[in-house]
């Protein structure tokens, strides 16, 4: 495993990012279907305009491949946190919006861990 700095931007935009994960994942039990939906609409959009759009050109040419890997698993996971929140607001039985709740955390968890190999990967520590 090769290890990379990322450039200062990048660590803040990957904090943000995180941060709001963290907040999604703190509403899921507690707030209503609406709120939370509301709340990873927010984190959708934060992801297109600054996870995204993110450029491997600035790391070193042996270092873009894994970057472009894991932004490539970071959409993937944020596409399918789109659907299991889709399923969610249309669970209309309890067991059924338990284990769709349970669903969007596990994906969420799959984001955290994308964003802590990038933290990793790059020496430094995950907030």
């Amino acid at each position: 495993m090769c290890k990379f700095s990322l450039p200062k931007n990048y660590s803040q935009t990957l904090q943000s990012f995180e941060a709001q994960l963290a907040t999604i994942a703190a509403m899921l039990w507690a707030d209503s279907v609406d709120q939370l939906a509301t709340q990873a609409q927010t984190l959708q959009q934060y992801f297109q305009h600054h996870i995204q759009p993110l450029d491997a050109e600035q790391l070193p040419t042996e270092q873009r491949s894994r970057f472009r890997s894991v932004q490539t698993e970071l959409h993937r996971q944020m596409r399918l946190l789109q659907t299991d929140l889709l399923f969610l607001r249309n669970a209309h039985q309890a067991d059924t919006a338990s284990q769709r709740q349970q669903q969007v955390g596990d994906r969420l968890v799959s984001l955290r861990n994308y964003c802590a190999v990038l933290r990793q990967e790059s020496g430094e520590e995950s907030p």
